[in-house]
């Protein structure tokens, strides 16, 4: 789909842009053994992003069409009959089973933010409000089915959701990462970057969040980079150079050279910095890459 066409569908606002994470995603996610590999965490990952947010957002009730599970598939870029993703969103499956979303007949048909709040948080408009009055019927026709309720967004942890305490990401916000819906749409509008790109995007976003502020960028070799992300490094490196080629992301050559003979003490990884979604671009642009030389050529460079 054309983010245009999710938008539509969608009927997207820019005041419903800024949506957050659990930063303890990436971790639950690349530590759970369930999951086949690291194409299957990526998915997860953009699968809980977008069923949080249309939660939050309220979208069930407000979207032009039901939005089932094989609408969600195509948002993701997902084909309908493609089965090998259902043991990680179905009920009871493994992203319920780790905490992160319940299947539930009932879901906000609106959202308003309350007053009364040193801290302005959501209050949901559920349509099981509706019950025993004339709207029923409607609602019932018309929505029919199951919806993902959006655990993390509620409760952080099993104790406060066995304590109905909600301190999840919808009610306090603390440890998470910011993704605006623009950058979703962007990625999984375009085949080339989909919700894998959009993983390790959110990826590098969180560890800026923790090493911007001092560096403005994240240092990491590509190597270290596939250890955390559970991509393999051939993939990695086709999708940095994808990310890099939309401007979605910057390198910062810390080794404007590379070569085996480098001392490994003279070694340094490059920084990724991510850029905000109004500097992406529709069309690939080249971008700087380190020179490489081979050993004879290194060594003679050392000696001018």
């Amino acid at each position: 789909m054309t983010s245009e066409e999710i938008k539509t569908l969608l009927q997207y606002s820019e005041r419903q842009s800024n949506h957050i994470l659990p930063n303890e995603i990436f971790k639950d996610l690349q530590s759970e053994p369930s999951i086949k590999n690291a194409n299957h965490i990526a998915f997860c990952y953009s699968y809980y992003y977008l069923t949080s947010w249309l939660y939050r957002q309220a979208k069930y009730q407000e979207s032009k069409e039901a939005l089932t599970q094989d609408v969600l598939r195509g948002i993701l870029g997902v084909g309908k009959k493609t089965q090998a993703y259902d043991y990680l969103i179905k009920k009871n499956g493994v992203m319920e089973a780790i905490g992160y979303l319940e299947t539930v007949s009932d879901y906000p048909y609106a959202v308003e933010l309350s007053t009364d709040k040193p801290v302005a948080e959501p209050n949901f408009h559920m349509i099981s409000e509706f019950k025993g009055m004339e709207l029923e019927e409607y609602f019932k026709n018309q929505r029919n089915f199951k919806v993902k309720f959006p655990v993390k967004g509620f409760y952080r942890s099993r104790e406060s959701y066995e304590d109905n305490h909600e301190d999840g990401t919808f009610f306090d916000a603390y440890d998470f990462h910011l993704i605006p819906f623009e950058v979703f749409l962007f990625c999984v509008s375009n085949s080339k970057i989909g919700y894998k790109g959009f993983y390790l995007y959110g990826y590098l976003r969180h560890m800026n969040d923790i090493y911007g502020p001092q560096k403005g960028r994240y240092d990491v070799s590509v190597v270290n980079l596939s250890k955390e992300t559970k991509i393999p490094q051939t993939s990695l490196e086709r999708l940095l150079d994808v990310l890099k080629s939309f401007n979605m992301i910057e390198t910062v050559l810390n080794m404007p050279v590379v070569s085996v003979a480098v001392p490994k003490s003279e070694r340094k990884a490059n920084g990724y910095k991510v850029n905000h979604h109004s500097l992406f671009t529709t069309k690939m642009i080249t971008y700087e890459k380190a020179k490489r030389m081979t050993k004879g050529e290194y060594l003679k460079s050392q000696t001018k």
